[in-house]
């Protein structure tokens, strides 16, 4: 009897610890699951081809064209942009009216033309100063698409060849806005050329490709998306300098030099003045 006592008692131990690891692999199970969920590695995100979305936002838009033949692309894209609303206008007295409006604004494209040829203009003093130089042959193409839409196109030119496309979108202060164009582009790296009054960066983004340097900065409540001729900004940099005016020695300066010069140089140097 202790005997048969003696092996309930070992049995009922074993089932025991045999219940117990059952729970405890069961329990390990639904735990290893979660660490295999914990461990998958998160999807990467979707590679983005800068040269292919900077191509797809420039259109028919080429580097180098010339004025009339950017007059010529604009009113076709107006024409397409005319059909496509009068299609889906049904009244008689408002396609007439689109067409009207769309005739108006085909007429005033060549006079908003500006050249910077060393007269002052209002653009001069205007948040897009930097964007030019005066006598060096450049001019601009203002195209505004009127309060509805809130965007403004400026066309630059350089010796009569496009080689900018600064777009204004008025408005546009959102939180998402860089995050929606970096996933349209591409991250991008931050912009560090264009500076506020204060003379520090604005919040933007810079991409480059083979032939274009794209660039969107937060210009107070404006998104501003600014296309580049590669080749051009390259060049820019060099005819500017060569271009800009000499700046004439003050009268303090001239002092100086008089000081520090023989008479010899003093000849020579008032006989190049005079």
């Amino acid at each position: 009897m202790k005997l048969k006592a003696a092996l309930s008692v070992v049995l009922v131990a074993v089932s025991c610890t045999a219940v117990s690891k059952l729970s405890a692999d069961e329990s390990e199970t639904f735990t290893l699951d979660e660490v295999e969920a914990a461990d998958e590695k998160p999807a990467k995100p979707a590679v983005v081809d800068t040269s292919a979305a900077v191509a797809e936002a420039l259109g028919d838009l080429r580097w180098g064209i010339s004025k009339d033949e950017l007059l010529k692309l604009l009113k076709k894209r107006m024409r397409a942009d005319l059909d496509r609303r009068i299609k889906a206008e049904r009244d008689v007295v408002r396609q007439d009216a689109l067409f009207r409006a769309a005739q108006e604004q085909a007429r005033r494209l060549s006079e908003d033309y500006v050249s910077f040829d060393g007269r002052k203009t209002g653009w001069d003093v205007s948040p897009i100063a930097g964007e030019f130089a005066h006598g060096n042959g450049e001019a601009m193409l203002v195209v505004a698409h009127g309060n509805t839409r809130n965007t403004r196109d400026l066309y630059f030119f350089v010796r009569g060849k496009l080689w900018k496309w600064y777009r204004e979108l008025q408005n546009q202060d959102s939180d998402d806005a860089l995050a929606a164009y970096r996933a349209r582009f591409g991250r991008g790296s931050p912009q560090r050329e264009r500076m506020s009054e204060s003379k520090t960066p604005y919040d933007g983004v810079t991409w480059t490709d083979a032939e274009t340097r794209l660039t969107l900065i937060r210009r107070g409540t404006d998104l501003c998306l600014i296309f580049e001729d590669k080749a051009a900004v390259e060049q820019l940099a060099v005819t500017r300098r060569r271009s800009a005016p000499k700046a004439t020695k003050t009268h303090a300066a001239l002092d100086v030099e008089s000081i520090l010069m023989t008479d010899s140089e003093l000849k020579a140097r008032d006989a190049r003045t005079y």
